[in-house]
C-alpha cells in the first residue's frame, strides 16, 4: 500500500500545467461588403463546407451558433491558446471542444457587420489523484479571420 501512495505522490509531480496567456487583442468583428442575404448565405455555406454542425439558426436576429465540437487542433498555438500541459518532462496534447456564435447585423442595403465569438476549452489532468478539470481556451483569431475570408470571397 505504501508504494502505490509513493506512486501516486511520484505521478502526480510529474504532471504540470501552464495557464493559456490571454492573446494579444485581434477583431472578432468585421463589416462585409455584401447585403444581408448574401452574408448569411456564405455564414451558413461555410459551416457546410466545414461539415460544422449548426445548434441554432435565427435569420431574423442573425444568429447562427454550432454545437459543441471535437478539436484535434486545438492544441495547435497557431488557432487556440489552452496552455501547456507537461507529463514527465514531455508536452501533452491536449484535446478539447469548440463552438462557434456567429452574429450578422444589416449596416445598409449593401453592408453588413459580422461578430464571431468561439468559445474552446480542454479537459486538464491535474494529478493522478483528482479528476480533470475543465480549462478555458483562447482563440488567437485564426477561426474568426477564415470564416471573414470565406464570407468576403466574391
Amino acid at each position: 500500500m505504501k508504494k502505490i501512495f509513493l506512486l501516486s505522490i511520484a505521478l502526480s509531480s510529474c504532471v504540470t500545467y501552464k495557464p493559456a496567456q490571454k492573446p494579444t487583442a485581434f477583431s472578432n468583428k468585421f463589416t462585409i461588403e455584401k447585403t444581408y442575404e448574401d452574408t448569411w448565405s456564405k455564414v451558413i455555406n461555410f459551416f457546410a463546407s466545414k461539415n460544422i454542425p449548426i445548434k441554432t439558426i435565427e435569420k431574423a436576429s442573425g444568429l447562427v451558433a454550432t454545437d459543441s465540437m471535437l478539436l484535434n487542433s486545438i492544441t495547435d498555438k497557431n488557432i487556440f491558446d489552452c496552455g501547456q500541459l507537461n507529463a514527465f518532462g514531455q508536452s501533452t496534447p491536449l484535446h478539447g471542444k469548440a463552438s462557434f456564435n456567429v452574429f450578422i447585423e444589416k449596416i445598409d442595403s449593401t453592408k453588413t457587420q459580422m461578430t464571431i465569438n468561439i468559445n474552446s476549452n480542454v479537459s486538464v489532468p491535474m494529478s493522478a489523484n483528482l479528476p480533470p478539470q475543465n480549462i478555458n481556451c483562447y482563440s488567437i483569431g485564426f477561426y474568426e479571420k477564415e470564416i471573414f475570408d470565406f464570407v468576403s470571397l466574391k
